[in-house]
């Protein structure tokens, strides 16, 4: 990460085509300035380590445990990013007309269904992988990897969902591709399975 870091601030390119392009557009070229994510970042990430805060452990605490210890960090998060956002003039309810969003709901659910399977099999949702790495734990660092390694892949073999397109006040649904709606269903599959082999024996 720190490499990456680096190679950021320095605006390292190699060739057309090759690593480190940056969007030069569209959401993807959206951020905060690089002082400010640094900062903020470093403060949440003390948060979220003293807390042991995990999107998966605040669900499973509240569900099995009757423990809303996490889950209310769940709903202050949720709290914050919304009154930032209204306080910015951002807010807006629903999902026509967001960045990056489509309205396939069924597809939408299904790619959830496998994030959800993914983190619970993984024992920890992403947010708590990145803290758990950068505290030594392999298992996690190599779950980061993996999440940059498949976002790669993702936006290079067209696995990523296409998003609504309005014109002339006419929305036309995205949603995923063919190989996209494959790579879920193959995914959900794997981690049904892995978590099935996996379980504890009584």
């Amino acid at each position: 990460m720190i490499l990456f870091l680096v190679l950021s601030v320095l605006k390292v390119k190699f060739a057309p085509g090759l690593a480190m392009f940056s969007s030069e557009s569209g959401p993807g070229s959206m951020r905060a300035p690089g002082r400010v994510s640094l900062i903020v970042g470093l403060f949440v990430g003390i948060l979220a380590q003293s807390s042991r805060f995990c999107l998966v452990g605040a669900f499973r605490s509240a569900l099995f445990e009757r423990n809303f210890k996490l889950f209310s960090g769940l709903i202050g998060v949720l709290v914050a990013v919304i009154v930032g956002n209204v306080l910015l003039g951002k807010f807006r309810l629903g999902f026509h007309g967001m960045p990056l969003a489509h309205t396939n709901y069924a597809w939408g659910f299904a790619a959830m269904t496998l994030c959800g399977l993914a983190f619970a099999t993984a024992d920890g949702c992403p947010m708590r992988q990145v803290v758990r790495s950068a505290e030594g734990d392999g298992d996690a660092a190599a779950f980061c990897v993996g999440m940059l390694v498949g976002a790669g892949i993702c936006h290079n073999w067209t696995l990523v969902s296409a998003p609504d397109k309005i014109v002339n006040g006419i929305c036309t649904v995205g949603g995923p591709t063919v190989p996209a709606m494959i790579a879920v269903a193959a995914g959900i599959v794997f981690c049904v399975l892995a978590g099935v082999s996996s379980r504890d024996r009584i």
